[in-house]
């Protein structure tokens, strides 16, 4: 047997985990095989009546320090009905969703803020009569015709095929297209961004979908745009999309020109004058150094240095004398 088997199986004989140090929850049924050794897994389904909303079951292994970890390679299962806040995964993070009305336009959220989003599955308490938190996404889908789909969405279905949204509520001012598909149907989205021939000075575009009660709401993440006509001095103003009283101030000079002149100046702003670099200067200079081992070598090497200039000095120094001597003498004569 390798050893890493002997130490897993060593440990598995002396490692239990308590299954009571679990979070308490009160949707769901603990299921389990004494003793809870390392390595071992820990369930929990969701007790009668509550169902699951969103996942399957959790899973939880027994680890080395006796604590019991979420296997989180799976959803984290949720019980309930969405009448309980129970069915915010995180309830906080739904509160401030549904509060800027993403619900409408990420539909993959109903199933993790049932509450918050006022969706299925049982809350006959709301008025909402469908069993499952894709109804959203199904509904889009177009798959309402499905037998499965009416029996499971029979609210969203219901709304998807009388709730419209009239075209007149659409901003009619000029400068802006729409994408959308006519009619615009419950859940439904329509995107408005700049018309051909116009510019924007201000976002890129702007979801709005179509509520239950026949109304648009604009998506908290893409909020404002505003399209200009580049032929005119001020910007289209439009009180239902963004006001913008600025003047803009054109030009003759191209757009060539301009990043022409922009990339003269960061080119001058980044020029360099190599002469003043310490590198040039560090070339024609000799840097002192004060270690003491670095200033004694140097002198012992001036020593030596100057010891043997002297011998050659003092070798011809007879020879230099006597030449004097000669010089003089032939001046003389």
């Amino acid at each position: 047997m390798p050893d890493i088997c002997i130490v897993t199986c060593l440990t598995r004989t002396a490692v239990f985990c308590d299954v009571n140090l679990l979070p308490a929850d009160k949707t769901k049924r603990v299921e389990y095989t004494k003793p809870v050794r390392y390595l071992d897994s820990v369930t929990r389904t969701c007790l009668s009546p509550y169902q699951a909303v969103y996942g399957s079951l959790d899973v939880f292994v027994c680890q080395v320090d006796k604590s019991l970890k979420l296997d989180y390679s799976r959803d984290e299962l949720i019980c309930g009905d969405s009448c309980e806040s129970s069915l915010n995964f995180n309830s906080s993070t739904c509160e401030y969703w549904a509060s800027v009305g993403e619900c409408i336009f990420k539909l993959d959220y109903w199933c993790r803020c049932s509450f918050s989003c006022k969706v299925a599955p049982f809350c006959q308490k709301l008025g909402n009569y469908d069993t499952n938190c894709q109804c959203g996404i199904w509904a889009k889908a177009g798959r309402c015709d499905e037998p499965y789909i009416q029996i499971k969405c029979e609210t969203t279905c219901q709304l998807r095929k009388t709730v419209t949204c009239a075209e007149s509520q659409l901003p009619s001012a000029p400068g802006y297209a729409f994408q959308y598909t006519s009619p615009i149907r419950y859940l439904d989205t329509v995107t408005i961004e700049c018309a051909n021939g116009f510019d924007t000075t201000a976002g890129d575009y702007i979801h709005i979908a179509c509520l239950a009660n026949g109304s648009f709401n604009r998506s908290f993440y893409h909020s404002a745009i505003t399209c200009i006509d580049p032929t005119t001095p001020l910007a289209i103003e439009n009180t239902d999309i963004c006001v913008c009283g600025c003047h803009v101030v054109y030009s003759n000079v191209s757009e060539y020109e301009v990043a022409k002149q922009k990339s003269l100046q960061i080119r001058d702003d980044l020029l360099v004058d190599t002469r003043n670099l310490s590198a040039t200067i560090r070339k024609k200079i000799s840097i002192p150094d004060y270690r003491p081992s670095a200033q004694g070598v140097g002198s012992l090497a001036v020593i030596i240095l100057c010891c043997t200039v002297g011998c050659f000095i003092l070798l011809d120094l007879r020879a230099f004398s006597r030449h004097l001597k000669m010089l003089k003498s032939n001046i003389l004569d």
